[in-house]
């Protein structure tokens, strides 16, 4: 039987949260969501396994994504990251250097392109993606 992939949004900006959350349940996926990165940790302490793949904000106010990223991988080194930002490509790349299981989805992003996104990173797959 198939199983839904679980995906934790992390954003700040509840807006995003509840349109990804929307587009991923449509999808067939199982969403939690998080409105910060504080939130995010707690949420994923409790049970790291149940996790398949973060989408997480790059920019917050409480904790940035790198310093998000760097927890989430202290509880498990192996979770697959959907980066996202409106900042540009060049910058986020070269912040993250032999960083494995990350990709890069800038904002705004369709609903498509989160859904590809998710897909690619559950398999294992991480390029980066582009918006059209």
């Amino acid at each position: 039987m198939f199983a839904p992939e679980r995906v934790l949004v992390v954003d700040d900006d509840e807006a995003i949260l509840e349109l990804a959350g929307e587009f991923l349940r449509r999808a067939g996926y199982d969403c939690q969501s998080a409105a910060g990165g504080l939130e995010a940790i707690d949420l994923f302490a409790k049970a790291p396994a149940d996790v398949d793949v973060v989408v997480l904000d790059l920019t917050m106010p409480d904790l940035d994504g790198r310093e998000v990223l760097r927890k989430l991988r202290l509880l498990r080194a192996d979770i697959p990251v959907v980066l996202t930002t409106g900042y540009s490509r060049g910058t986020i790349e070269d912040s993250f250097p032999g960083e494995s299981r990350v990709s890069l989805l800038l904002k705004p992003y369709e609903p498509e392109q989160l859904i590809d996104a998710i897909r690619q990173a559950c398999r294992g797959s991480h390029p980066h993606v582009e918006n059209a």
